[in-house]
């Protein structure tokens, strides 16, 4: 083995534990790159959420890049069932060990704005986004939803949490703030003064990406205790953009999913799939975590 493919089987195994997929990969990754194949198709992952009658279907593979021969990328794709309702799709790709991992991929999917690392190619370094999907526009023939992306250096997330008089110790506050930075929704104990006395009352934050006729801004949703929105303050960024990207199709996974999951995500069991030949054991029912 050459030293330049010992790199690049040690780079898609570091790529797929950012991805939050572990190190178990690694057998297949190896011996598809030393046989020189182009498309190593790996096995599937899943989770399911009982409480949210939901399941994600993670499919990862590893792909030759077509102008650099020998140089490969990793991704996912990612697919959200929600019962009653129709699956989403989005292909996620690994860049440098920056971009969005498995439990971020859900957040998006499920229409948050989260805070993933990301590759600036100007500056040649990692930078923190805050990204969304615009899952308002449908995506044409073979691609993805279009990505919202803000810089963070760019934002001030603090700034819109402090606007609000939240009511707990600041290990909370900090803690509070992470948990907005990772899409989520928190629950929070407000104040507010009526002619000089403190009265409190509960509600729920929440960041969001908009992108409108005005623009792009990152706004964050305040809700009262029976999910009424009470207002949405907002920062204006400095810079923004809205990038859409080829979706990676051609997955065949039925033969490695219980039926449960298929049944959810609407696949057809008993299709021939894409004639892709799957050789490789079925993954466990959740994804080793890195």
């Amino acid at each position: 083995m050459t030293h330049e493919m010992e790199t690049t089987i040690d780079f898609m195994n570091n790529s797929a534990k950012a991805a939050g997929m572990g190190a178990s990969y690694l057998p297949i990754i190896e011996k598809g790159i030393k046989d020189g194949e182009r498309e190593i198709l790996l096995p599937p992952a899943w989770k399911e959420y009982p409480k949210e009658k939901a399941v994600m279907l993670w499919e990862p593979k590893v792909s030759e890049q077509e102008k650099y021969p020998g140089r490969y990328n990793f991704g996912f794709l990612a697919t959200l069932a929600v019962e009653n309702k129709e699956p989403i799709k989005q292909y996620f790709s690994i860049f440098k060990l920056t971009g969005a991992n498995l439990e971020q991929s859900k957040a998006l999917l499920e229409g948050r704005s989260v805070v993933i690392s990301d590759w600036d190619n100007k500056n040649g370094k990692r930078k923190d986004i805050i990204a969304s999907l615009d899952l308002n526009k449908t995506p044409k023939e073979g691609e993805n939803y279009p990505v919202n992306r803000i810089p963070l250096a760019d934002l001030r997330v603090g700034t819109l949490y402090s606007k609000e008089d939240v009511v707990a110790p600041q290990d909370k506050k900090d803690l509070q703030l992470k948990q907005l930075q990772d899409g989520e929704k928190i629950d929070v104990t407000l104040r507010k003064y009526v002619n000089k006395v403190a009265e409190y009352y509960d509600a729920s934050l929440q960041l969001n990406i908009r992108h409108d006729e005005k623009g792009i801004r990152l706004e964050m949703t305040v809700r009262d205790d029976q999910g009424k929105i009470l207002r949405q303050p907002s920062i204006e960024p400095k810079q923004a953009t809205t990038q859409t990207l080829g979706m990676v199709v051609g997955m065949d996974t039925e033969k490695a999913v219980p039926e449960n999951v298929l049944k959810l995500m609407k696949l057809n069991k008993g299709a021939e799939g894409d004639g892709t030949k799957r050789t490789i054991p079925p993954a466990k029912k959740t994804p080793t975590r890195a």
